[in-house]
């Protein structure tokens, strides 16, 4: 008899079939599990806002060197923050610009900021004096605050009056039974008969001007002269001595009722509107920015934040609810467009939503104090008075905005 040790054809078959469907078993195991792992982890949304962010910054500054700044004005912690700047100049690198932490020719300032609808990615890039910005929304977060949470307090809208002729600024009298409407060209007088407001005239301002998107005005009730600034003009005119309106040149900057000057001089960015509160035991002011951006500032000409998502007109309101204090803001939207104002309060420097929005049936014109008794002494912030453009009548209507505190 003979022994045979080989293997027969058939077992050796069988293994090498075997060997084969377990080495695929384990590629097809592999695949499925990297796949699904990768569909169970989906990509963070706030790093592709940041990504895209980035590239817009890159395809502005086309490659260079670029030295990278942060500031987080948000809820983010720390490593949350950390982690989206590193993501940020990741893809500036890969876009081809490159990152110094010496002085370089272009200053980037990333900054992430908290907003009503979550967080908003603000890029500035600075080279020498000229300054552009990118704004990214960036999505919402867990310490966003929706627009239809419950209401802290009430934002009441009272009309006034309205009229055909262009309105761009309204002062009450000390007794607040007078109120002088101011124009490009014109000054008109209301009474306050009963509850309705009615028409007692006009005065006639001899300003040469040209009406535009951008005019703006202020006007002042003094004891003895009153004044109407205008874009490039002063006019100044005294009762008492029976002096009418005269119109000078004036390349100062325009005041801003209940805001003293020095509150605003030296400001780093050009700014179109402003209000004076107090927040945190201390006198702040924010400015809204040409640039489309809110700046807050306690002391000193650099802003301690930036709110990305408010109009160009504010005005602050001492109303003795929550805080003591709110900022009444525009909406984004431009001219042409229905308008919003909101009640903010500021704490720890950031700002939180706590009204409903009041719509307008047109673009808020000018958002101002409206007292004309503002002094050193004496500060009358009860109210606002907003100037709106009506798109459906084409008149100029003036209301009265007042905070009433939650029961």
């Amino acid at each position: 008899m003979v022994l045979s040790t080989r293997v027969p054809v058939y077992n050796r078959q069988t293994r090498s079939a075997l060997s084969t469907f377990l080495r695929l078993s384990a590629c097809f195991l592999f695949f499925s599990f990297f796949y699904f792992s990768q569909a169970a982890s989906p990509s963070d949304p706030l790093e592709d806002a940041t990504r895209a962010l980035a590239r817009r910054v890159a395809s502005t500054l086309h490659g260079g060197i670029v030295s990278v700044a942060q500031q987080n004005l948000s809820a983010l912690n720390g490593a949350e923050f950390s982690h989206l700047n590193e993501v940020f100049q990741e893809e500036l690198l890969g876009r081809g610009v490159k990152i110094s932490q010496n002085q370089g020719a272009v200053k980037v300032v990333f900054t992430v900021a908290g907003t009503i609808g979550g967080y908003m990615g603000v890029v500035q890039i600075e080279r020498g004096d000229n300054s552009t910005t990118e704004i990214e929304p960036l999505g919402r977060g867990a310490d966003s605050v929706s627009s239809d949470a419950p209401s802290a307090i009430t934002l009441h809208r009272e009309f006034l009056f309205a009229q055909e002729s262009p309105l761009v600024d309204v002062a009450f009298s000390v007794d607040r039974k007078s109120a002088y409407a101011l124009g490009p060209e014109e000054i008109h007088l209301y009474a306050l008969k009963g509850e309705q407001w009615e028409s007692a005239g006009f005065e006639h301002l001899p300003a040469q001007l040209r009406l535009s998107r951008d005019l703006r005005g202020f006007l002042f009730l003094g004891a003895d002269t009153n004044s109407a600034y205008l874009p490039g003009q002063l006019c100044r005119s005294s009762p008492a001595e029976h002096k009418d309106w005269t119109c000078e040149i004036y390349r100062e900057l325009m005041p801003v009722r209940f805001v003293p000057p020095g509150s605003v001089t030296g400001k780093k960015a050009p700014w179109h509107s402003a209000a004076r509160f107090e927040a945190d035991g201390a006198v702040q002011v924010v400015l809204t920015g040409q640039d489309g951006l809110a700046r807050l500032y306690t002391d000193g000409s650099e802003p301690v934040a930036t709110v990305p998502d408010w109009g160009s007109e504010i005005s602050s309101v001492k109303s003795g609810c929550a805080t003591g204090w709110q900022i009444l803001a525009t909406g984004k939207n431009d001219w042409a467009a229905a308008d919003t104002i909101q009640a903010f309060e500021i704490k720890d420097h950031a700002p939180r939503v706590v009204s409903q929005a009041v719509e307008f049936n047109g673009p808020v014109i000018a958002l101002h104090n409206p007292s004309s008794s503002n002094s050193a002494e004496t500060v009358d912030a009860r109210d606002a008075v907003a100037v709106v453009h009506n798109l459906q009548t084409g008149r100029y209507e003036a209301y009265r905005l007042t905070v009433i505190c939650a029961e």
